[in-house]
């Protein structure tokens, strides 16, 4: 079908897109189309005007789209991730702005997924040391009952945390905080400069700082927009618990 007649679309890489419908499935998401390595999401026509211009990550779409038919949930080929719904099919381009990380991808930031892992290993020395925040990495502050549950939903996507006491720390990618900036007091971004704890990599319990998720040779920064859809998740648990 061809785009701008009953809706703009916008296609975002599979990276992205997964923890961006994460979050909007918790309010109103409109009709969803997978194929194997992209997201097409259908917006209300012009509006996506004022966006940046289209990044690795996502993009407007132009001319064609396929689009499956109704009954098509799952592949082979393009089919409906959240079904197709007469009158439900649009998604508010406002709120799958913030869900992509439309405005720090325009900040010249690239999406998490796309950087290539940093290198880092702690200060040499048996003992405790303090590395500031915003530097290697920025750093996550997150009390330690919903920090538990933040990484057991983000399973093996979790990053490096350390443990102190009733405070852990997640290790974050530099420039995390557009990503983060609304998340609760109990869950936030430090300040740069702010003193992180940092355990010898062989601490793996206390007492005194440690790592809750050790170190890895691969991946040990968690990517700020899964983090934020599983803080919202935890905390929603939280709230039914009550």
């Amino acid at each position: 079908m061809t785009v701008g007649r009953h809706w703009d679309a916008v296609r975002a890489d599979r990276r992205v897109a997964e923890p961006a419908l994460e979050l909007l499935l918790r309010g109103r998401c409109g009709s969803v189309i997978r194929d194997d390595t992209t997201y097409t999401w259908l917006v209300p026509v012009g509006s996506t005007r004022d966006w940046p211009v289209s990044h690795l990550a996502w993009r407007m779409a132009a001319g064609e789209v396929a689009v499956p038919p109704p009954h098509r949930v799952h592949r082979p080929g393009p089919h409906w991730r959240v079904p197709w719904r007469r009158g439900r099919y649009l998604t508010d381009s406002t709120v799958l702005r913030r869900a992509l990380g439309v405005d720090a991808a325009g900040r010249g930031e690239e999406p998490i997924d796309q950087q290539p892992p940093a290198r880092w290993t702690p200060p040499p020395g048996p003992g405790v040391t303090t590395v500031s925040a915003g530097g290697p990495w920025d750093c996550a502050l997150i009390a330690r009952t919903l920090a538990e549950r933040v990484i057991s939903r983000l399973g093996d996507r979790c990053g490096a945390v350390i443990a102190d006491w009733d405070d852990y720390y997640l290790l974050l990618p530099p420039g995390a905080r557009p990503h983060l900036s609304s998340t609760p007091l109990e869950a936030r971004v430090l300040e740069r400069g702010y003193p992180v704890p940092v355990p010898p990599p062989h601490r793996r319990r206390p007492p005194g700082p440690y790592w809750r998720v050790p170190l890895g040779s691969g991946r040990f920064l968690t990517d700020p927009t899964r983090l934020r859809a599983a803080v919202d998740a935890g905390l929603e648990a939280r709230r039914r618990v009550r």
